[in-house]
Formats: structure tokens, C-alpha cells, sequence
């Protein structure tokens, strides 16, 4: 059971206007601390906003957010120093070196000098640290926010679609930073639109479409849900009769079904014997494949969203 003291975020009634764009609806939530919690939706969902107004790059326009119990609309400059935050899209001047950046960084968070070549050499940037950012790839440049992000220590790091542009060598140690920091107790609110990004990382996970916070369950309960929304399309050597009741009656929830092919839902424990159960009814199973469901079916399926204009 989670204690008052820690809950280290509290979301009251969050809304935030753009205009006459209701980008987040009312939003009560509360993250504890040294807890991962991801933010998983389309884009326009308002990941983003929420990430950005508990970095104080804007206000709420009702409702309120609270950090240790201070609403952080009101609370000193000094309060950022609790937070690091990387930006959905890194942008950094081409005629500075990513030692220059990463330096400038380190000195603005008071951060021993010592750790440059460390992080430049966690995020695999050490060889190239003294080569202008212009010179840099897409994936480098993104690696670069990586080590400005993690170059110092914050009790809690913001993430905006931390994995959007990066290389496969900029996912791997950023899902190893987040491991190790994790380990030390930090808190991190992250938005992504992919998947595995969650599943490998979060404590708990967020569904956000169109602005409405749809569904919390943690990583176990979330990977149940993919698991029982997977489609199995299996192909038999010939059409069986009656096997639509067969199997009905093992557990399967039939999608479709043509002749020889059809496809089904059910709980992993179940998909055996379901299998089992065609091959005793006289079906030679020829083919079978696995479709984790897309974004669009998990909303509609497990979040019950139909008519949210996805």
C-alpha cells in the first residue's frame, strides 16, 4: 500500500485549453516516487502537453499539478532542479562539438565536469565528442539530448517520445540508463507511442486518446491485455465440420473463419488447447501465425474507445 509521502505527482483535474483545442480533459492521476510511469496514445492524445506542464513549459488552464505536495505553477525557479527533461525533437546549434554541448549542460546543473566523458561514453559518443554537431547523423544528434538529459542527477526525468529518433544504439542505452537509474530510487514520466518502449520499462502505463487518460493498469495487467487481444490465424490441410463449435467450446473467441483458414482470440493458456481440440475434431493444422494487436484494435477492443474517430 502505497503511503501519502509518496505520492511525489499529483494531477488535480488537470485540463489544458489551447484556444478553443481541449487538449487534455479533466486528469486525476497520482505517480509515486522511484515509480516508471508511461504515457502510451496516438499522436494528438496530449502526451506531450502532459509532460510539458510538469515541466512547467505551461500552466494549467484548471485543475493544478503538485510535486511533493507544491503546486509547481507557483513554486520557486529553483524548483526545475527536481526535474531533467528531454524533448520529443532535440535541437542544438551545428557549430558547437558534442563535448561543448554536453560541458555547457554540465555546468548549468552543477554537475561534476568529470561526468562528460562519462555519459559521452555511456551514449557511445566518446570518439566522436570532438566533431561539430553539424557533422552528426540524425540518431548522433538524438544521443546528444541523451547525454545532456543524464549528464547530471534529478529526482525525476521527463521523457517525451524518448525513443522517436533514435538509432538501435541510442535505444539500447537509453533503456540501460533508465535500468540503472531505476535501480537508485528515480522517477520517470515518459510518453511514447510505441509499445515496446513501455513493456520493457514502465512500472505502470497510461492509454491517452484524445486527450482523455482512458485506462491505468500496470505493465503485467497491460502485457495481459495485448496477450488476450492477439489474433491466431491458423490454416488447416482441409475445411472440418463443426469446427466453429469446437472451438467455441475449448475458449476460443472466433474472428473468422473460410473453409480451411480461420482466426481467433483467447488467453495464451487456452490458445494450446484450442489447437489440441482442432486436431482431435480431425484438423491437420498446416499454418499457424501470431498478430499482436494494433493500436487501433487495443483501444477499441480493451478500452471500449469505438467512436473516438480513430
Amino acid at each position: 500500500m502505497t503511503k501519502p509521502d509518496d505520492r511525489l505527482i499529483v494531477f488535480e483535474n488537470f485540463e489544458k485549453w489551447y484556444g478553443s483545442v481541449h487538449a487534455v480533459k479533466p486528469l486525476s492521476l497520482a505517480i509515486d516516487t522511484g515509480e516508471t510511469f508511461a504515457m502510451l496514445g496516438p499522436n494528438g492524445s496530449g502526451k506531450s502537453t502532459i509532460i510539458r506542464s510538469l515541466a512547467r513549459l505551461h500552466f494549467p488552464t484548471r485543475g493544478r499539478i503538485l510535486v511533493k505536495g507544491n503546486n509547481i505553477a507557483t513554486a520557486s525557479r529553483e524548483y526545475n532542479a527536481m526535474f531533467s527533461f528531454m524533448p520529443q525533437r532535440i535541437s542544438i546549434p551545428g557549430y558547437l562539438t558534442a563535448r561543448e554541448v554536453v560541458t555547457l549542460f554540465a555546468r548549468l546543473r552543477n554537475a561534476p565536469l568529470s561526468r562528460v566523458d562519462e555519459i559521452l561514453e555511456t551514449v557511445a559518443l566518446y570518439e566522436d565528442a570532438d566533431r561539430l554537431v553539424r557533422e552528426f547523423s540524425g540518431g548522433m544528434v538524438q544521443r546528444i539530448g541523451l547525454a545532456v538529459t543524464f549528464v547530471s542527477e534529478a529526482e525525476i526525468y521527463l521523457l517525451d517520445e524518448p525513443t522517436l529518433n533514435l538509432d538501435p544504439l541510442g535505444v539500447r542505452r537509453l533503456r540501460e540508463l533508465i535500468t540503472e537509474l531505476q535501480g537508485k530510487g528515480k522517477t520517470f514520466v515518459f510518453a511514447s507511442h510505441i509499445l515496446e518502449d513501455a513493456l520493457q520499462l514502465a512500472d505502470r502505463i497510461g492509454i491517452l486518446v484524445n486527450g482523455v487518460m482512458v485506462g491505468v493498469s500496470s505493465r503485467a495487467e497491460f502485457k495481459a491485455a495485448i496477450a488476450e487481444e492477439t489474433l491466431v490465424r491458423v490454416t488447416l490441410a482441409a475445411p472440418v465440420d463443426g469446427i466453429a463449435s469446437v472451438m467455441d467450446k475449448a475458449g476460443a473467441r472466433l474472428v473468422s473463419g473460410n473453409g480451411a483458414s480461420f482466426s481467433f482470440k483467447a488467453t495464451p493458456d487456452k490458445r494450446l488447447s484450442i489447437i489440441r481440440a482442432v486436431e482431435a475434431a480431425g484438423g491437420i493444422v498446416e499454418e499457424i501465425h501470431t498478430d499482436p494487436p494494433s493500436w487501433e484494435t487495443l483501444l477499441t477492443e480493451r478500452y471500449e474507445m469505438k467512436g473516438s474517430g480513430l
